[in-house]
C-alpha cells in the first residue's frame, strides 16, 4: 500500500527567498534559537534507531559522472549496475555478504574507482573490471572500536584531480588523484570525520561527524573558512548541484539550508519524523530525504514549499538517498534489498535494482 501524507512544513525566510539570500534579509529560525523539537511525530509502526554507521550511506554508494552507471559495496565486493538497463554490469565477485563499512568513490570523468583496502589504505581500480592500478597506505591503523573502519570517507573533486580521504587517525589527506601521491593534509576538529564533500566548483571541502559542527575549508590552502557550530551532530552535508546552497539534518529531527556563499542558516525544515540522509535533486529545485518511520518513507522538499510530502512504499525501509542525473529520478538504497529508483512526480518506485545472487 502506497500513501502520500503532507508533514509539518519549512521555517525560514518564506517562500521563494532561500537562493541568494543573507542574513540581514529577515528572521531566520536558526538552530537552538528556540525549544528543543519534541523529537519525530508518531508514525506506523516501530521507531528504529538511527545510527549511520550501521546503514548504508553516501561512502558504499558511487555514480559515474555521466550517470550511466553506478557501483555499491557489498560485502567486500564492487558491484556495478547499468543505470539504463537495471541489471548488474559485473561485479568483483563473492566474498562477504552486508554492507561494508569501507568506502567508495567514482571519478567524475574517468572510468576510476577508488575504495578503500587492508582498512588503513586506498586503492584505484578499473571500473571496467576491477584491476588495481595503484595502492597506497593512507591513514595510520588506528582502530577505535570493533565496527570502525579505517578509511571512513573518500570523495572525488568535481573536476577529478584530487581525491579526499578521512581515517580514524584524526586525518583529512588529499592526494592525486592519478597517481595517490599525497599533496596536502590537515587536522580537522572531528576525531574520525565519517564524511567529506567538495563544493560543486571544487574550491571548498566540508569534513565532520556527529560529534562536532561541519567544517569548510580552502582546499588550495586548507585553511579553515567557518565551522558551522550552530548544528550539533550533523549528517553528511550535501552542496546543491548548483553551487548556492548547502542542507543536512541534525540528530534533533531537523533538516537544515544554509546559503553556501554566506554559511548563514536560510531555512530550518522539521518532518514530523526525523531525516536521516538527504540529498538534493539534480536541477538544485528541492530536496529529497529518508524519513526514520516504522515503514517506508521519503520525503520530498521543493524550494519555496511550505510543506515536505512523504512518499510511503510498504514492504523495505530506505536509508540512504542519492541523486540521479535525472532530476525526475532519485534513489534509495537498503542494506539487504538493494537499490530502489524513485519517481519525483507521484513518489513511486520505479525500479529496483537487485544485489547479486549469491550477496
Amino acid at each position: 500500500m502506497r500513501r502520500r501524507t503532507l508533514l509539518l512544513g519549512a521555517v525560514g525566510l518564506g517562500a521563494g527567498s532561500l537562493v541568494g539570500c543573507t542574513a540581514a534579509e529577515g528572521p531566520v529560525d536558526r538552530p537552538g534559537s528556540g525549544p528543543e523539537p519534541d523529537g519525530p511525530g508518531s508514525q506506523d509502526g516501530d521507531m528504529v534507531p538511527f545510527n549511520p554507521d550501521n546503514l548504508i550511506s553516501s561512502r558504499q554508494v558511487a555514480f559515474s559522472g555521466d550517470g550511466a552507471e553506478f557501483a555499491a559495496l557489498h560485502g567486500d565486493s564492487i558491484v556495478v549496475w547499468s543505470a539504463t538497463t537495471g541489471s548488474i554490469s559485473r561485479n568483483s565477485g563473492p566474498t562477504d555478504s552486508g554492507p561494508s563499512l569501507g568506502a567508495l568513490a567514482w571519478h567524475p570523468t574517468s572510468p576510476t574507482l577508488a575504495r578503500n583496502v587492508d582498512a588503513n589504505s586506498i586503492a584505484l581500480l578499473s571500473a571496467a573490471d576491477f584491476t588495481e592500478l595503484y595502492r597506497v597506505e593512507a591513514h595510520a591503523d588506528v582502530r577505535m572500536d570493533d565496527a570502525s573502519a579505517r578509511v571512513r570517507h573518500l570523495a572525488f573533486s568535481p573536476d577529478g584531480a584530487l581525491l579526499a580521504s578521512s581515517g580514524d587517525d584524526h586525518r583529512v589527506l588529499a592526494w592525486d588523484a592519478t597517481t595517490l601521491e599525497r599533496v596536502a593534509e590537515f587536522e580537522p576538529s572531528a576525531p574520525s570525520p565519517a564524511w567529506l564533500a567538495f563544493s560543486p566548483d571544487g574550491t571548498r571541502l566540508l569534513s565532520g561527524d556527529l560529534n562536532s559542527g561541519p567544517e569548510i575549508r580552502e582546499v588550495a590552502t586548507g585553511k579553515l573558512i567557518a565551522t558551522l557550530d550552530q548544528v550539533k551532530q550533523a549528517v553528511e552535508p550535501r552542496w546543491s548541484p548548483d553551487g548556492t546552497l548547502l542542507a543536512f539534518s541534525d540528530w534533533a529531527g531537523q533538516l537544515h539550508v544554509y546559503d553556501a556563499a554566506s554559511l548563514t542558516p536560510s531555512a530550518v525544515i522539521r518532518p514530523s519524523a526525523r531525516p536521516m540522509y538527504c540529498e538534493w535533486l539534480a536541477d538544485s529545485s528541492g530536496l529529497v530525504m529518508t524519513l526514520e518511520t516504522g515503514s517506508a518513507s521519503v520525503g520530498l522538499w521543493h524550494l519555496g514549499d511550505d510543506d515536505v510530502t512523504t512518499f510511503t512504499e510498504d514492504g523495505y525501509r530506505p536509508e540512504a538517498v542519492y541523486r540521479a542525473a535525472d532530476p525526475a529520478l532519485f534513489y534509495t538504497a537498503t542494506s539487504d534489498e538493494g537499490i530502489f529508483e524513485w519517481s519525483v512526480a507521484d513518489g513511486r518506485v520505479t525500479r529496483r535494482f537487485e544485489l547479486p545472487a549469491w550477496a
